[in-house]
């Protein structure tokens, strides 16, 4: 633990800087960050091969005091961490005093770890799909409040309403918002001639 305790000009970790690590143990990243100064971004996955429940203050202030630390904590950082039964006391501290969101942006949605008892009211957030690119900012909680804007065609009645002539129709669509697992949410109009 404190490996990199107050190393005030550390920029950036690498990804992969714990990728060889799998179990847990106390005090295991305790203060290894905390008060990094310099440190301006968590990366994705961080710990994220650390598998099981957290050990006895494993994470204890591990990025307390990294003042400029900004940004959302990627849902994939405590990947396979167990919450069952969780013990806040494992992470006391862990990102006190940075500058960390409290709410996702636009585009991201609320990823719920069933850690964030013990993070200082920072949240975990991931980016919304492709397929459904927005959200509103804010913890929404689901991914479920990702969409997309979308359109319907209009229906052509079944008989032309000029005299039984041939009619041509206006090629309408009427707009809308498509949630992720939801349809198009668009009301699909009558074309008119």
């Amino acid at each position: 633990h404190g490996t990199f305790y107050d190393c005030t000009s550390l920029q950036s970790i690498p990804a992969d800087l714990f990728s060889g690590v799998t179990g847990s143990s106390k005090s295991m990243f305790s203060s290894t960050f905390s008060g990094c100064t310099s440190l301006t971004s968590l990366p994705d996955g961080l710990f994220k091969n650390i598998e099981g429940k957290p050990a006895d203050s494993m994470f204890y202030r591990t990025f307390a005091g990294c003042t400029n630390l900004t940004g959302y904590i990627p849902a994939n950082t405590f990947e396979k961490m167990d919450s069952t039964d969780f013990d806040s006391a494992t992470m006391t501290d862990i990102f006190n005093g940075t500058a960390l969101d409290t709410t996702c942006p636009s585009g991201t949605y609320q990823y719920i770890t069933g850690l964030e008892s013990a993070w200082s009211g920072k949240v975990s957030c991931a980016s919304c799909p492709e397929s459904h690119p927005n959200s509103i900012a804010g913890n929404n909680g689901t991914i479920n409040q990702c969409y997309t804007s979308c359109k319907v065609e209009c229906i052509e009645p079944s008989t032309c309403p000029v005299n039984n002539a041939s009619c041509i129709y206006k090629n309408d669509t009427s707009t809308g918002t498509e949630y992720f697992n939801e349809t198009c949410n668009a009301i699909q109009q009558t074309c008119v001639v």
